[in-house]
Formats: C-alpha cells, structure tokens, sequence
C-alpha cells in the first residue's frame, strides 16, 4: 500500500487514477489489490463519494458488510441521485437484515433508474421471502435463482419458508442456516430458526441460544419471538430468564394458553410454585388441550398443598 500513498501523496490528482485502477481490479476478479488501492487513495480523498462507493462494494465483496453499509450510506448521502450507490447501498443493508431500508433504497433506485433490471429483480425476490404466498407462485424462479446461485439469500429465505409450508422442519433449517452463512448478521434468518427451534423438541445447544438470543435483540416486539427465546431458555435450563421472557411474552399474548402453560413450567422449575399454580390453571381456562393439557394437570396436581394428618 505504501507505494501507491506515495504515488497519490505526490499527484492527489491521481486519486481518479486511482479509481481506474481499483475497477480496472475488480474487473480482473482482484479484490485484494482493488481494496488495497481504494484504501491508500481514501485517505487523501476521504469526501469523495465515487471512491466510498467503491470501497463499499469491495468491502461488500470481502464480506466485511457492516462497514461496506457505513461507507455506501456515506457515499449515497453526497450523491444521492446515483441509482448504482442506492443499489449497492440496498445490497448491504439486506445483507444486515434491514429489509424496510433495502427496499427504500431500491424504490429509490428505480425512481431515477426505472430500467436498473438487477434492482427490479431484486424488489422482487426480497418480496418472495417475505410473503408464503408470493414464495409459492414464485416457485420455479426461486429453484432458478438457486441454480444460478446456490447462496443467494432472498431465495434461500423463500425456500425456506415453503419448507415450513410443507411441514419440513429439516429443510427449512438447513436453507435458514445456508442464509446465515452467507449473511451472518441476517436476522430475518435468526427470527425463522428461532422459531423453529422452540417448536421441535430438543435439547438447546450454546449456538441455537446464541441465534434466539441475537433474534430477541433484534425484534424487541415480536411477541413471537420473544415467546420462543424463553421456551429454549427454559429447555436450557436457564429457568429465571425464561420466566423473565415468557412474562414479557404473555403481556402480548395475555390470551395464549400455550405461552401461559410454559410460563407456568418455568415458574414451576424456578420453585415459584404460588405463580406456577396461577399460570397453569389460568392455561387450563384459556383451553389449553393435548399432550400440554395433561402435563399442566399433573403439574398441578403435584403442586396442590398437602393436606395436614
């Protein structure tokens, strides 16, 4: 790197050289040296949005997404007419799982660009997995997008949901755990697999907490959401957090026999036994049935004071 700051130290007009040779890279599949020479002629042109938008889609390419989303709302933020930025800036943000600003600054793409096809094409699969429907009449597209590029994020979440549509758990996993893979800050992916996971039986292994742990942060009021986090918590072992989230759970869900009942079991294992006793009871009530019927029953039949001889 040092040779090329010299170069730009002595001729900071070169800075424009510079660019050329950082696509001149990138058209050679050279990320390495298209970074290294973006990065040398950032720090003499550090307001020059055409060099952040370059640095941002390389450090995109190098998978370093937080920073390629600062650098690109930088760069949008001093060119904001530019349809490419607005497009690399969407990339980014999805990549971050801020689906609402990648499809603003998609619209915002296709206002000035209408013919941009790459962002039209990526409107419409974000819309794939974020609506079953949609996923469904998109079927053959999704299996298409997924030929083309086994990693492509919007079509792994598609394929996903329509996994869960068909009742296979397995499959919905692995293509939510292949999105993670390619994006490790998605959290639309870590919201799926956090669901999943409290619905299946299992023990919670350290990563699975970690990802409901990550999908809590992320979605504070997704009751949903926070009623798994405690459901894998309490199957942890973790049973004064799983009383802390259930309780936060049943506050949106004041109604829901099933969140009740397993605030009833983690009270219970938390040895608040008068709670316990109020929450199980109170899930009989609301009509909780099946299999967790009968062990809220024998819940509370173990509970119940003992009369005195």
């Amino acid at each position: 790197m040092a040779a090329y700051e010299n170069t730009l130290k002595a001729s900071p007009g070169s800075v424009r050289a510079a660019l050329g040779v950082v696509r001149l890279s990138e058209a050679k599949k050279d990320t390495a040296k298209a970074l290294e020479v973006a990065r040398a002629a950032r720090k003499f042109a550090p307001d020059d949005p055409e060099l952040a938008h370059a640095l941002g889609r390389l450090a995109f390419a190098s998978g370093d997404h937080g920073w390629a989303y600062s650098l690109l709302q930088e760069s949008v933020r001093r060119n904001p007419e530019n349809a490419d930025v607005l497009y690399d800036l969407a990339g980014a943000a999805y990549s971050r799982g801020q689906v609402a600003a990648a499809q603003e600054a998609l619209s915002k793409s296709l206002q000035i660009n209408p013919g941009l096809m790459r962002a039209t094409e990526f409107q419409e699969s974000i819309a794939w997995s974020s609506d079953p429907s949609k996923a469904e009449a998109a079927g053959t597209d999704i299996e298409q997008a997924l030929k083309k590029d086994p990693a492509y994020v919007p079509a792994l979440m598609a394929s996903g949901l329509l996994a869960e549509r068909k009742s296979d758990a397995s499959a919905a996993q692995r293509a939510y755990e292949k999105a993670l893979a390619k994006y490790p800050d998605f959290t639309p992916a870590k919201r799926n697999l956090t669901l999943l996971y409290a619905r299946h039986d299992g023990s919670v292994t350290a990563p699975m907490l970690e990802t409901a742990a990550k999908a809590r942060e992320a979605f504070p009021e997704d009751a949903s959401v926070i009623k798994a986090y405690g459901i894998l918590l309490l199957r942890n072992g973790n049973f004064s957090r799983a009383v802390t989230a259930l309780l936060d759970a049943t506050r949106q869900l004041p109604t829901d026999p099933e969140t009740i009942f397993y605030l009833g079991k983690a009270q219970n294992e938390a040895k608040d036994m008068t709670n316990a006793r109020k929450s199980l009871q109170k899930a009989l009530e609301l009509g909780l049935k099946g299999d967790k019927g009968e062990e809220a029953r024998r819940m509370l039949d173990s509970l119940a004071p003992k009369e005195k001889k």
